[in-house]
């Protein structure tokens, strides 16, 4: 049965988060103390939010609070190794996956060679996914993923790790689908699967920056390799559905897996800690009142700068609408549905997306390859005719 599988997948991976973790904590803390110490210098230096181009502030912005205030400082070990890696000085609701390889560089590295080392990691995975695209699917639709990566100022993502793990994934968990052979029947019953697998591995790692980029944009690989591939049948939509509830269960089932195992550990309700956490992220408060068109607003002007480009994706979808809906509906839909992920992710987190837009706007990346993908897609239906 597949929810016996399901199961036996989760167990395995939260398992396998709390060893990894036990084991990071459990290096030695000599020169990961003396590096966290050193980062502090680049902090005083760039300041809290240090914007890479100051023509675009927001978008270039780098996360040097979360960065050295918060993720660096949280390497350096106090007590027990499994109630540090549960505990994270109070920042308990979430599992800090990233301790993993972080605490490890940092027993060799200082955050400036760390900087470096995301940078080949990012502009690695960029090409190898860019090859891959333009062989798997087309050169015009790695075209239109390049394009989406650009528009989210990829260019700073080796300067915060804050950014770079959410991309890191996204890009990982892309390749290795471009490279699976998803001509078998089996191989597309186990999509499900994998997402269920990503989102439980984003969450892990992650800290809510713009997680929903993880699901989106596999996914409109995964939809963009089935239509090409004419013998594979398949009801699009309904694969859509399945994978991102299989992405959104495993992120959430991870999220309160952490809550209950670090209450066990740590004899403390990281529940209540927790759902009142989400409970302001969701609605706000007195000090960050909601306002959804504002927080909207703002995702969207720093993702597309100009207001009069919700002009041009209205045309797009009505012109892809004209040319696809007749031959291509389910295709059609499918990546409507991608497009709006980002706004639906938005409307459920107000808060948190109304406070941090100059990251989570990067989650439109899925809104803008989604709708170049319809382009690409209008474009060769017309010449067919």
């Amino acid at each position: 049965m597949q929810i016996i599988k399901y199961a036996k997948i989760f167990f395995v991976l939260i398992a396998s988060y709390v060893i990894l973790m036990w084991v990071a904590f459990s290096l030695p803390s000599g020169m990961i103390d003396k590096h966290s110490s050193d980062a502090f210098e680049i902090f005083k230096r760039e300041g809290v939010y240090y914007a890479v181009n100051k023509d675009y502030p927001e978008a270039t912005q780098v996360d040097n609070f979360t960065d050295m205030l918060v993720m660096i400082p949280l390497m350096k070990r106090e007590g027990s190794a499994i109630g540090k890696a549960m505990d994270m000085n109070g920042y308990s609701r979430y599992w800090h996956g990233y301790t993993t390889f972080l605490r490890p560089l940092l027993t060799v590295f200082n955050y400036q060679q760390i900087r470096i080392i995301y940078n080949i990691v990012v502009l690695s995975l960029i090409c190898t996914c860019f090859y891959f695209i333009a062989q798997r699917i087309g050169f015009l639709f790695a075209l239109s993923f390049s394009l989406s990566l650009a528009m989210i100022h990829v260019e700073v993502f080796g300067m915060s790790m804050q950014y770079s793990n959410i991309f890191i994934i996204t890009m990982l968990s892309s390749i290795i689908l471009l490279r699976n052979d998803l001509q078998s029947e089996q191989n597309l019953k186990n999509s499900s699967i994998y997402f269920f697998v990503i989102g439980s591995i984003t969450n892990f790692i992650d800290l809510l920056t713009y997680p929903v980029f993880s699901l989106g944009m596999p996914l409109c690989l995964l939809i963009l390799i089935i239509n090409k591939n004419s013998e594979i049948k398949i009801n699009l939509l309904y694969k859509v559905i399945s994978c991102s509830l299989a992405w959104a269960i495993g992120y959430a089932l991870t999220w309160i897996s952490k809550w209950l195992i670090a209450s066990l550990i740590l004899n403390r309700n990281v529940f209540s800690e927790a759902l009142n956490q989400a409970t302001f992220r969701v609605e706000g408060n007195t000090e960050y009142p909601l306002n959804r068109y504002e927080m909207i607003y703002n995702n969207f002007h720093t993702m597309f700068m100009y207001d009069w480009f919700i002009y041009i994706i209205c045309i797009i979808i009505l012109i892809s609408g004209i040319l696809l809906i007749k031959e291509k509906l389910l295709l059609w839909l499918s990546l409507i549905c991608l497009s709006i992920m980002p706004y639906v992710w938005y409307m459920a987190l107000a808060n948190h997306s109304q406070i941090h837009f100059f990251f989570t706007f990067r989650s439109q990346a899925v809104t803008l390859f989604s709708l170049m993908s319809l382009c690409i897609l209008s474009y060769m239906q017309w010449k067919k005719r």
